[in-house]
């Protein structure tokens, strides 16, 4: 008998009723009346309906342990949904739970307002994403800010695709004036970018914000890593030929010029994942920064990925602004990023 299986509902208004059908289909099909623990994850609609919602969940899974959090965007290997009224359950039964105790690796949900530096640096491998509404980690009371649980009765391995291609060797910030970024390495910060991209004169259409990045580190060990800090562009200066960082930068850090590239990376996660594993996974977690490598129909390309690779794995997971995961040993908050689970029992 299978251990993991999952469930979704959607309608028109945020009714506990869907979360109490998407945990029944996974119920259903497990064979099983009563869970060890629950994954539940909901569109923002449910923000205003939340406490009866989760008070349904642990009636119809005759189980406390529901852990989860709001997000954009939700999905399960069958279906997805985007902002409107959705409910994504996977239920855990047999020798497999969700456990609130130390682990070497954790899942991670957390609220903005939670990601703290102090947090991110525990010494614990944590991996899921920012919630953009609410977490909670059982199925009465009020929300709370972080979560971290441990996945019992599986082994299991991760993986990171950061979603973009570095194009310039990293340089040393050598002049700011607090967002404005104005030289980089003793050049002009626009000529460095335009350099970057292999282009002499500026040309707007090259700075499509959206999908052009400043990589920041402390260190250049640590850019030679990959432990760097995604940031957004905002606009460039064509008088002085600086760039407009979406947060500040700081004289002395290293930056490398990027550029999104989330379709290519994204197509090997689930490959180098099932060499590490060893074994056939028997379900998946998929956590997915927005828009990231979304096809001209608007579908996610790393969840259509994982149905090429696993049809019937049972595979839960969010869209949401961050992602959550470990970079050279480091947990980092990622941008135009995916994380990947992968669990055999």
């Amino acid at each position: 008998m299978p251990a993991v299986a999952t469930g979704f509902a959607a309608g028109s208004e945020p009714k506990p009723e869907l979360a109490r059908q998407a945990v029944q289909q996974a119920m259903t099909r497990l064979g099983v009346t009563v869970a060890n623990s629950v994954l539940l994850f909901l569109t923002p609609p449910f923000t205003r309906n939340l406490q009866p919602t989760l008070r349904t969940v642990a009636g119809a899974a005759n189980c406390m342990h529901v852990v989860g959090c709001v997000a954009t965007g939700i999905l399960t290997e069958q279906h997805a949904a985007l902002k409107t009224p959705a409910v994504a359950a996977m239920v855990l039964s047999g020798e497999v739970s969700l456990q609130h105790q130390v682990a070497p690796l954790r899942l991670s949900l957390a609220s903005p307002d939670a990601m703290t530096a102090e947090w991110l640096s525990a010494e614990a491998q944590r991996f899921g994403a920012v919630s953009q509404g609410g977490v909670w980690r059982h199925g009465k009371g009020l929300p709370v800010a972080a979560c971290d649980v441990a996945l019992q009765g599986v082994t299991g391995t991760i993986g990171v695709s950061q979603g973009i291609e570095v194009l310039s060797e990293p340089q040393p910030i050598t002049a700011v004036q607090g967002h404005e970024l104005v030289f980089v390495g003793g050049k002009p910060a626009l000529q460095t970018l335009q350099q970057a991209f292999q282009h002499n004169t500026l040309d707007v259409s090259i700075l499509s914000f959206n999908h052009v990045y400043a990589c920041l580190a402390d260190s250049l060990e640590a850019a030679q890593h990959g432990q760097y800090q995604l940031v957004n562009l905002v606009g460039a200066n064509v008088a002085n030929r600086s760039v407009m960082l979406a947060q500040a930068a700081e004289a002395g850090q290293w930056l490398c010029w990027a550029k999104a590239a989330a379709i290519e990376n994204g197509e090997k996660m689930a490959e180098v994942l099932m060499a590490k594993l060893k074994h056939t996974p028997d379900f998946g977690l998929l956590f997915s920064c927005l828009g990231r490598g979304a096809g001209a129909n608007g579908q996610n390309r790393d969840l259509s990925h994982l149905r090429q690779h696993f049809p019937a794995m049972p595979l839960i997971g969010i869209e949401t602004q961050a992602v959550i995961a470990p970079v050279d040993g480091r947990n980092q908050l990622l941008q135009h990023a995916a994380v990947l689970g992968l669990f055999h029992i």
